[in-house]
């Protein structure tokens, strides 16, 4: 599979961009690549750090990358404004978007979780009733969990600075999967674990069990 990114950021207020008609296929034909600074092509495996200097024209920045069907990648935008990417294919079909990840959300998610489950410490203890979970994550939990179908799930609430992130957990035999919400039901990082036990080995990714 060959993906491309497509990043913009701005230094202002803006509206939803969500569903900006952004498809790679018509808008070859059109403005997108012309207004596109092409970043290179980047190898899967690796760790790479790519700083630019935004300003407009041109609007947006992009990326490509070869991966096999199946590979965890962990992508991440950062601007000191409002950073926005999308994720495509290369039939030009977006299969990814993000935005107001804040640069802070997803360490901050991780942090909450690694100090959960460091040394001797578990999960356990953090263990809720779905009644103690706020109603408006427990309806994105709920939601999260519908395609589950090897068991139920555990829930937890997992201390993080002042807030409380909420955790939903699932797993089969080797594999575990979980997904991190805030109270107000907002999807912050998904996280994989394998043999059987708690550390993470992919954090990023789509919501929801990928077994």
């Amino acid at each position: 599979m060959i993906a491309v990114g497509i990043l913009a950021g701005c230094a202002g207020g803006k509206a939803s961009v969500e569903d900006e008609p952004i498809e790679v296929s018509t808008d070859l034909k059109r403005d997108l690549w012309k207004g596109t600074q092409f970043l290179g092509d980047y190898e899967v495996g690796g760790h790479w750090v790519k700083g630019v200097v935004y300003h407009n024209p041109p609007k947006y920045r992009s990326f490509s990358f070869h991966a096999v069907a199946g590979t965890t990648i962990d992508i991440r935008v950062s601007s000191d404004g409002d950073a926005v990417a999308w994720l495509f294919d290369s039939k030009g079909k977006r299969i990814g978007y993000s935005d107001d990840a804040d640069g802070t959300t997803d360490a901050d998610a991780e942090k909450a979780y690694n100090e959960a489950v460091s040394g001797s410490q578990s999960l356990d203890r953090y263990h809720v009733a779905n009644n103690q979970v706020p109603p408006a994550a427990q309806a994105a939990i709920d939601a999260d969990v519908k395609s589950w179908t090897h068991g139920g799930v555990d829930e937890y609430a997992l201390p993080s600075g002042s807030d409380t992130l909420y955790l939903v957990r699932g797993s089969v035999e080797e594999y575990a999967w979980f997904d991190l919400f805030d109270a107000s039901g907002q999807f912050i990082v998904h996280g994989e674990c394998g043999d059987g036990d708690l550390d993470v080995t992919a954090w990023g990714g789509a919501q929801g069990p990928h077994y």
